[in-house]
């Protein structure tokens, strides 16, 4: 039986999110707007007398043109917001669907990715993602578990990588973005038999590690929370140049067929 990867059980992902809430916590009260101080105090002139000495200075104009009384502008949050702010997280989950040669051999699945990074201006900004790819087999692969004694398999995927992001509608309400960059994969092929319980065990697996490359678009809304919050919907295309199967003569001695699929997420963006 073989042990699967440190990257690939639940306690990772229970750790993974759990950082990220701490680190959004963290910078959520590291950002959130001080209690107003001197500029709330009443001023009062030196050289008036009388009832004048009794009165308030008169509040000097704000020179962005906002509508708060001492300065302060109503829209700063908000502007700053749709500006982009030092840093940023995000946690989504969602669907890949294989393509080419890949899709002769995995079936559509499921993947989740959570990320955190750096904004530097409002249109730029740099992201480091963990993201998990779990697809099925094909028949033909089934097939081949079954000669060898198994009854199922699977196929994994997990990743770091960098990914540079740019919004092409900054301080905009709705905004769309390119995203996209390279990083470590890990490819597992494992086929699987009963465990006399009630699971099942890898009896057999090929994995390797290679580097890819990930590029595609987004989409964000942004839905008020702090006014940075924004929920996001992506589509991107990964490639990895990976062996998906053994060399079998039953199969195709010849073939070697690379990752690619189409991964497509949803979720939250701080």
């Amino acid at each position: 039986m073989l042990k699967s990867s440190f990257f690939t059980h639940p306690k990772f992902t229970i750790v993974a999110l759990t950082a990220l809430f701490v680190f959004a916590t963290i910078v959520a009260r590291a950002e959130s707007p001080s209690a107003p101080g001197d500029d709330s105090a009443v001023v009062y002139s030196s050289s008036a007398t009388g009832v004048d000495s009794m009165l308030p200075a008169a509040p000097e104009p704000n020179p962005e043109g906002a509508a708060g009384q001492y300065g302060r502008s109503q829209g700063h949050s908000r502007r700053y917001a749709r500006e982009g702010g030092k840093f940023t997280f995000e946690l989504g989950m969602g669907f890949n669907t294989p393509t080419g040669d890949n899709g002769k051999w995995n079936t559509t699945g499921y993947n989740y990715t959570i990320g955190a990074g750096k904004l530097f201006n409002p249109q730029f900004g740099v992201l480091l993602e963990y993201q998990y790819l779990d697809n099925g087999l094909t028949q033909p692969l089934i097939n081949y578990a079954t000669l060898l004694g198994g009854t199922g398999g699977n196929a994994h995927t997990w990743s770091f990588s960098v990914d540079p992001i740019i919004y092409l509608l900054p301080r905009t309400k709705t905004n769309v973005y390119l995203t996209g960059g390279a990083g470590v994969y890990h490819k597992s092929i494992n086929f699987t038999a009963p465990d006399g319980y009630s699971g099942n065990y890898n009896f057999q697996s090929w994995s390797a590690y290679k580097l890819g490359i990930n590029g595609g678009l987004g989409i964000t809304h942004q839905i008020g929370w702090h006014d940075r919050t924004k929920l996001f919907a992506e589509a991107r295309y990964l490639w990895l140049n990976t062996q998906d199967y053994p060399s079998n003569p039953s199969l195709d001695p010849n073939s070697v067929a690379r990752t690619t699929t189409i991964p497509v997420t949803f979720g939250v963006r701080y």
